[in-house]
Order: C-alpha cells, then sequence, then structure tokens
C-alpha cells in the first residue's frame, strides 16, 4: 500500500474528519478566518412527506458550504488538517429536542450546510472503543446562510425510507464509512484523496465501523448512493462501492482494497487491458500520466513525486491517453489501473501457485413463481421460447414427490425444495410459516458451490422476502426489494432485472439466482389460468425482463467461452386464484423445466422430473461433486453426459 501510505496523514484525518475535503479539487487546505460577526440557526427535521418530523436526539452536524469539512466545537472554525481529532464529538453540533428541533447559537456569518443523523437507541455520538449500531440518515441542506445579528431558519428534510447493509470484503472492521448522493471523481482503490469536492460535499452520512457490516437506514428511495472506506490500519486499506438502497435485508457487498493476505485486489474488468498494458511498460507508465513531462514529476533522488503527480492527475483528471491499440483513457483511470496493478503484483507471490477454485462454467437459474405451463404456452414468450430451442424442456415437473408429499403445496416448501435439492422432510419447511426449517444441514445450494468452489461468486435476486430471509445462504450479493400485491410485485420485478443484469455485466458471476413474483400475485388476483388475460400478460411481461437478464448475461465480453447454462422453472402452479393443498390438483402440482445452453440436451426431457432436480443439476454443470453426506433427493437432468461426468 506505498501509495496511499504516502497519503497516510491525508487519508487517517479524512478519517477522522469524515466530512473534510479540499475547498477547490488542486489547492490545499488553507486557514479560514471566519468574517466578522455572528447569527443563528433555528431549524426542524421534515419527514419525505414535508410534514414535521418529532425526532430526538438526532445530531445536526454544521459543515461549510463549498469543501464540506465541518466546524470545530471550540472555535466554530472549519476543521484545519493540522489538527487531529479522537471522535465526531470535536465537530460542532446540535442535538434535537423531542419536537425534532435544533438550534445553533453565535455561528460566524457565512454559508453552510446541515447534516442529520442519528444512531437509534444512542443518546451520545459513538467512539471508535462503542459497539457497532445501525445509522439512521434525517436528511442535509444545501446552503444555509448565516448573516450577522440574525437568526436563519433551516429545514432538514428526510431523503427517503429505504436501508442498505453493507458487508466489507473482507469482513474488517475499524474504518470510517460515508455515504453520499455523488459519486467519486476516481476508482475507490485510489483512496479518499480522489474522493473529489462532490462526493464529499454530497457526503449525507458517516460513522465508524467496528466490525465488518454496517447498516443505514433512511436513504434515498430508487436512487443510486455511493459508499466509501477507509480502514486505518498501519497498512490502510480502501474502497467503496455504488448501490441502490432496498428493503432491510438488502446486502452489498464493499470490497475493500489492500495488501493484506485476504484483501481484494482484483480490477474491475474494464481496467485489465489496461493493467497487462502497464504491466509490460513500466518504463513508459509516468510519462504517459504526464502527458510526456516525466521530468517534471521527479525527485532531486530521481524518484517519482508521487504527492505531485497525484495533484497533477487530479487535476487533468479527464483527460484523454491514447495507448497503442487499447484505445483512449482518462488519467485517472490510468492510475487506478496502475494501482491495481501493484496490488496485484503485492498478491502475486502468495497466489501464484495456487489453482483457481471457482467453477469453469456458469450457471444462471431463473424462477418464476406460480407459472402454469398450459399458460406459458399460450403467451407470447419469444426469450423463454428462444431458451427452450436452445435447450432441453419439459412440462411434467412434479412439485411433490414420490417418497415424501406431505407439505403443503405452497411457496415456503415450494422454494425450500427448488434451491435445497432435497424435499420437506428433510428441509423441514411445510408451509409459508417456515417453522422446523432446516437449512442446516439442508442448505441453499450456493453453500454447496463454496464448499467445492470458495472464490465462486454468487448472486441472489428475490422480491418475495422469506426466500431472502430464511433460505439464502453464501450470496456474494445478495438484493431483495419486499413487495405486496401484484402492482407491486410487478413494479419490484422491473428493478430486480435491471440488478440482475448489473451483476451479469460488471461482476464475474458463477452462479446467479433470479425470482420473478408477479406471475403468482397476479393468479391470485384474478385467477391462474391460461384463459385469464391479465395471467397471460403477467408471464408476458416476466419474459421480457427474462430477457432483459439475457442480453446481460450475452454482453460479457467472454460470453462465448464461459459455458453458461441457463435453467428456468416454478415452485407450483395454481388453480382459481389459489394452489394450497392441492395434493390431488395437477394445475398445481405439475410444472415446467427449462434446461438451456450448450452442455443441454435438445429436445424434450423424457424421464421424470421433479422441483428438487433444479439445484442439483446447476450443481452437476458447475462441476460439483455430489457428496453421499448431502443426501440429495434430485438428480441432474437435461444434461448432456459429459456435461456431469
Amino acid at each position: 500500500m506505498r501509495y496511499i501510505r504516502h497519503f497516510g496523514r491525508q487519508l487517517l484525518l479524512l478519517a477522522a474528519l469524515a466530512l473534510s475535503t479540499n475547498a477547490q479539487e488542486t489547492t490545499p487546505h488553507k486557514a479560514i478566518i471566519p468574517p466578522n460577526g455572528t447569527g443563528r440557526i433555528e431549524g426542524q427535521l421534515l419527514s419525505v412527506n414535508g410534514e414535521p418530523s418529532r425526532s430526538a436526539a438526532v445530531f445536526v452536524f454544521i459543515c461549510e458550504a463549498t469543501d464540506g469539512r465541518p466546524l470545530g466545537s471550540k472555535n466554530k472554525e472549519p476543521l484545519d488538517v493540522s489538527h487531529s481529532f479522537a471522535s465526531m464529538e470535536a465537530w460542532l453540533h446540535a442535538t434535537t429536542d423531542n419536537d425534532g428541533r435544533f438550534q445553533f447559537d453565535e455561528v460566524p456569518v457565512g454559508e453552510y450546510r446541515l447534516v442529520a443523523q442519528s444512531w437509534p437507541g444512542q443518546t451520545r455520538i459513538p467512539t471508535q472503543k462503542d459497539n457497532d449500531g445501525p445509522l439512521m440518515l434525517h436528511g442535509r441542506t444545501n446552503r444555509v446562510k448565516v448573516i450577522a445579528g440574525q437568526t436563519v431558519d433551516a429545514e432538514i428534510t428526510a431523503l427517503g425510507t429505504s436501508t442498505l447493509r453493507i458487508e466489507n470484503t473482507p469482513d474488517e472492521g475499524n474504518a470510517y464509512v460515508f455515504i453520499g448522493l455523488c459519486p467519486t471523481l476516481g476508482d475507490p482503490v485510489l483512496g479518499p484523496y480522489f474522493w473529489g469536492n462532490q462526493f464529499v460535499t454530497g457526503i449525507c452520512g458517516a460513522t465508524h465501523m467496528k466490525r465488518g457490516s454496517q447498516q443505514f437506514f433512511g436513504l434515498p428511495d430508487n436512487t443510486d448512493v455511493h459508499v466509501m472506506l477507509l480502514n486505518y490500519d498501519n497498512n490502510a486499506g480502501a474502497g467503496g462501492v455504488t448501490a441502490k438502497p432496498g428493503g432491510p435485508t438488502a446486502i452489498t457487498k464493499l470490497p475493500i482494497y489492500a495488501t493484506w493476505s485476504n484483501g481484494i485486489y482484483k480490477a474491475p474488468k474494464r481496467f485489465e487491458p489496461l493493467i497487462e498494458w502497464l504491466r509490460t511498460h513500466k518504463d513508459q507508465t509516468l510519462n504517459v500520466l504526464t502527458n510526456g513531462k516525466s521530468n517534471d514529476f521527479l525527485t532531486p533522488q530521481n524518484q517519482r513525486n508521487a504527492e505531485k503527480l497525484a495533484d497533477y492527475v487530479k487535476q487533468n483528471h479527464s483527460i484523454k491517453i491514447k495507448i497503442d491499440d487499447l484505445g483512449e483513457f482518462s488519467l485517472i483511470d490510468i492510475l487506478a489501473a496502475e494501482r491495481y496493478l501493484r496490488l496485484l503484483e503485492a498478491h502475486e507471490p502468495r497466489v501464484k501457485h495456487k489453482p483457481a477454485r471457482i467453477p469453469a462454467s456458469r450457471l444462471l437459474l431463473i424462477g418464476i413463481d406460480g407459472c402454469r405451463p398450459d399458460a406459458m404456452a399460450a403467451a407470447t414468450t419469444p426469450n423463454l421460447d428462444e431458451l427452450i430451442e436452445d435447450g432441453a424442456f419439459t412440462n411434467k415437473t412434479k412439485i411433490l414427490g414420490q417418497r415424501y408429499n406431505k407439505n403443503n403445496t405452497v411457496s415456503g416448501p415450494g422454494w425450500s425444495s427448488f434451491l435445497t435439492g432435497v424435499w420437506a422432510d428433510k428441509h423441514g419447511v411445510h408451509d409459508n410459516r417456515f417453522e422446523g426449517k432446516n437449512y442446516a444441514t439442508y442448505p441453499h445450494f450456493f453453500k454447496r458451490i463454496k464448499q467445492t468452489f470458495p472464490q465462486a461468486r454468487t448472486g441472489s435476486f428475490v422480491d418475495w422476502a422469506p426466500i431472502e430471509e430464511h433460505i439464502v445462504e453464501s450470496a456474494d450479493v445478495h438484493v431483495v426489494y419486499p413487495a405486496e400485491g401484484a402492482d407491486e410485485y410487478a413494479e419490484k420485478d422491473i428493478l430486480l432485472a435491471r440488478a440482475a443484469s448489473n451483476f451479469l455485466i460488471h461482476s464475474e458471476p458463477h452462479a446467479t439466482m433470479v425470482y420473478f413474483g408477479a406471475v403468482d400475485e397476479t393468479g391470485h388476483k384474478f385467477g391462474f389460468a391460461p384463459s385469464v388475460p391479465e395471467y397471460v400478460r403477467a408471464i408476458e411481461t416476466v419474459d421480457e425482463h427474462i430477457g432483459t437478464v439475457l442480453q446481460a448475461m450475452k454482453s460479457r465480453s467472454d460470453y462465448a467461452t464461459e459455458n453458461w447454462l441457463v435453467v428456468v422453472s416454478t415452485d407450483h402452479g395454481g388453480k382459481g386464484k389459489g394452489h394450497s393443498d392441492g395434493h390431488t390438483v395437477p394445475e398445481i402440482l405439475t410444472t415446467f423445466m427449462i434446461i438451456s445452453g450448450q452442455s443441454a440436451i435438445k429436445g424434450e426431457i423424457n424421464e421424470p422430473t421433479y422441483v428438487v432436480d433444479i439445484a442439483v443439476t446447476g450443481l452437476a454443470h458447475l462441476g460439483v461433486a455430489l457428496k453421499p453426506e448431502w443426501k440429495m433427493d434430485g438428480k441432474p437432468v437435461g444434461l448432456t453426459l459429459t456435461a456431469h461426468k
């Protein structure tokens, strides 16, 4: 971490000050002398709807408007880089009363912004020694102008009602985390020096992380937020992620780039060609970064002046440089690629002789809740049709087994069997109450993948929340958009398709599970039958979402060599407006299964198929050998013999 350590004082100060940055992108901090005179700020917290929010024990921080630096509690001046502070208690702040009101007295004349946040259950600002707790965001103002001798009113409106849980990768704490509404200037690997003024002045919350996870409440709805982190270990780590807040169980992994043995060093795919070029052209790197003026960035000892170079790149970050046949790259991306190269080289001696512990193939598993095969046949579904033409298909899949069939024909046991590969007498779920669940012994198939391929990357995308709350395990990316009713499920299905597509395009997924819930909810509202137009149309809409996800999968640069298998099925059918207690009802018991890809047989699947076969088929495709102690009830179906030897 030589590059990050070079800016150690600035990085650690940013951790201590949290909202501090440069007033201008290219000018260091200078002490600011407040204008003569003071004024007063009186304020009120407001809800998302603009109504007074009676939230007590909310801490309101006052920050310089142009560069985000908090005012110090002692002298009420913007904190300078020469100071050091043990905690956020050193920042000037007010605490709301029981009516959600607050006030600042004798504030120096100037323009400020206010940031309001609280730690539920805490009546004081936590320190590094305190246990972690969730952070509730209450909003921020843009500019509040303080005039000498006058009182100015300030209203802080809540940002939204969404939540986000961050889990660090690796699972390391002792860090400061910052969440903002604007993107950073540079890639997270570059650290706080390249967060940029736009990000820092848009910060809406900051806290210390003692452990490796953090929950945020009160985030904007349906809007990306940007989370940045600085681990203040002696060998510092930096990281960040852009995420869309979701429900209470939405989890986003935040990579920490560091030279630690468990630190992340793999670069996003877009940097890979540039990294390889830099590896073989190290003697040209400084010349490229300085646009041919490398001599101006050398010390008297003929060493690179890293601080001067960083300032130059920051000032000229958007300048494009053409590199051989690779194309044009911005200066800041070239610097980020070099940083990734240094991390990679630091890790290579440790991982050089380690075999890659990832599958050679890829899996996309799609579940359409409550989809009857005869209604699917009546619908216009070009994307599902294409999958069927390129693979194996059956419309005779059973949701109950011959060996065990005593569970109810509802989603709880259906998705449990679907995702674990065993019947209800093993996974323990017989209805939607999930009482008696035994996922510790019979887990989600992601865990079986990880037992064989620890470095495999997995992602789960659902809008029926109990799947996430009870079944999902060993997912690197969790996205859940809880919904109620057909209309809301239809909206959340759209968001899931987008989130899954983003994961498929920008990550390195080996197994992805995408669930769509609107078809089932539409059946409950209008009826499960091919004669019900609303139900058929819901299937057609989900087919469009599947097309979005498939297009994302196929847009991957290495798609042709990744051997993707796409499996599509459901948990049950339906009759009338329901599907419970359907043990003797063919329309409920009999569903479908699509196995599509180059490893799939072509045509109809003639052997009996069951919902427990789905997870096992996915495992077989990925090269996971089924162990006898797993006691799987399912079997691989629809694959060529060579695909699951």
